[in-house]
């Protein structure tokens, strides 16, 4: 009798919905943010973040679904021993490496004849900024949100710039969200204040169909709120044909060397499309939980089989 070796996926996750889709043993699980992880070649080697050894195994292929990059956590390192270890991955690592450069992604947007007519920001040093309110400032950051804000007022617009230093480093909390980790660069990025229908657009591709394909996540805000992803109040699945929006996805796929899945946010007033950000394996998927849809879950599993095959 001839045996024959299954292959072994590694999905790199800290979301909990994988384990309830995962097909058989060959599919291991691992938190980097639970777990001290390293690469050996194809061995994984994982202990406790306490230095509790777990054990080592060998890996196949590997599905990274790990999008807030923390410089802190050593992830960029562990993203770079996969890629020289060449095991097949997705999104692959010089995707999620290219992404870490917030500024640079911006830079390409604005440079980009398709998606420069969407893209209404525009990159500022901190330390010399030249706007006017109502504006939104946000800082470039490592995926995670570090800080957001809107400023209505002229007297508003003067207390965050008084404290300019300490946004660069996500230090200060400006009626909007904050998290630790530090800006990657002096830049921050301006755009003025728009109004409209918040959408993201998951863009994933199906290498066995051999396309990408695309769902729409409108999502509302609470009274009183204005950030759509920290405030929802009702959200929307539903599919969309629309050659406009779908023309500027795929410029973004381009510009992001063809992942298997980007997210695309947008806001959509009227016929007025506006891009607000561009993730690569970013988008969190609880939406897509909450409505029992797993279908991009499973067609990333494909995918990753598909590379091994």
């Amino acid at each position: 009798m001839t045996y024959i070796k299954q292959d072994t996926i590694l999905i790199l996750t800290s979301e909990l919905s994988w384990h309830k889709i995962r097909e058989d043993d060959n599919i291991r699980i691992l938190s980097p943010q639970g777990y001290d992880i390293t690469f050996d070649g194809h061995t994984c080697h994982y202990q406790e973040i306490d230095g509790v050894d777990r054990g080592q195994f060998e890996v196949d292929g590997i599905l990274w679904r790990e999008g807030h990059i923390i410089p802190d956590t050593g992830l960029e390192e562990l993203l770079g021993e996969i890629k020289e270890a060449g095991i097949p991955c997705l999104n692959a690592p010089e995707v999620t490496l290219k992404c870490m450069d917030t500024v640079q992604i911006v830079r390409e947007c604005l440079s980009n004849a398709i998606l420069a007519k969407y893209c209404k920001f525009e990159l500022q040093p901190y330390h010399d900024l030249d706007i006017q309110a109502p504006v939104v400032i946000k800082l470039p950051n490592f995926h995670g949100g570090i800080g957001k804000w809107f400023v209505r007022t002229a007297e508003e617009l003067e207390e965050v710039l008084d404290t300019k230093q300490k946004i660069s480093w996500g230090e200060h909390h400006y009626n909007g969200y904050l998290s630790k980790e530090p800006a990657i660069s002096e830049y921050l990025l301006v755009e003025p204040f728009v109004s409209g229908n918040d959408t993201r657009i998951y863009v994933y591709r199906d290498r066995k169909a051999d396309q990408y394909r695309f769902k729409y996540l409108y999502r509302t805000v609470k009274e009183g709120h204005w950030l759509a992803n920290r405030h929802t109040d009702t959200f929307e699945l539903y599919d969309e044909e629309n050659e406009e929006i779908e023309e500027l996805c795929m410029e973004a796929v381009k510009l992001l060397h063809y992942p298997d899945l980007v997210g695309i946010d947008l806001i959509r007033n009227d016929d007025e499309i506006t891009i607000l950000e561009i993730n690569n394996d970013v988008p969190g998927l609880a939406a897509l939980e909450l409505n029992d849809d797993y279908t991009i879950h499973q067609t990333m599993l494909a995918n990753i089989k598909s590379l091994l095959n």
